[in-house]
Parts: C-alpha cells; sequence; structure tokens
C-alpha cells in the first residue's frame, strides 16, 4: 500500500519493483493533479488505484481507511 501524490517522476518504476513480491498493490492517490493515478493504472493489472476523499495529512486515519477500503 502507498499513499502518493503528484509522483510522475518515480511512481511507474516504484510500483513496478514491488511487484515480483506483491500479489497486489493498492495506492491511495492523495488529490493528484497529474498522471499519477493513471500511471499506476497502468503499470499493472494487479494494481488498484484508490481516490482519497480525505483532507490533510494524517498518517493513522489514511491506513485505517486504505485498510477499510482493501
Amino acid at each position: 500500500m502507498m499513499r502518493v501524490r503528484n509522483e510522475t517522476a518515480w511512481i511507474r518504476a516504484a510500483v513496478a519493483s514491488i511487484l515480483p513480491v506483491c500479489d497486489q498493490v493498492v495506492i491511495l492517490d492523495d488529490h493528484s493533479e497529474d498522471g499519477t493515478p493513471e500511471i499506476c493504472r497502468s503499470v499493472s493489472d494487479r494494481g488498484r488505484v484508490i481516490a482519497s476523499p480525505l483532507q490533510g495529512v494524517d498518517e493513522s486515519r489514511e491506513k485505517n481507511h486504505l485498510l477499510h477500503e482493501v
């Protein structure tokens, strides 16, 4: 699971690098304004992108949200 925002420069390589050891990759997109969600979706059919409905940064709340969604 990853929380990302506006990470087009590195997200493709980051997701691809963990695929050999993951059954599924879950991305919480934190309101990206670039192509980050689309890149995540295109890297693998084992990826899932969830758009964050949350505002602000709160690690515990976001982890709980991700766990609830999966």
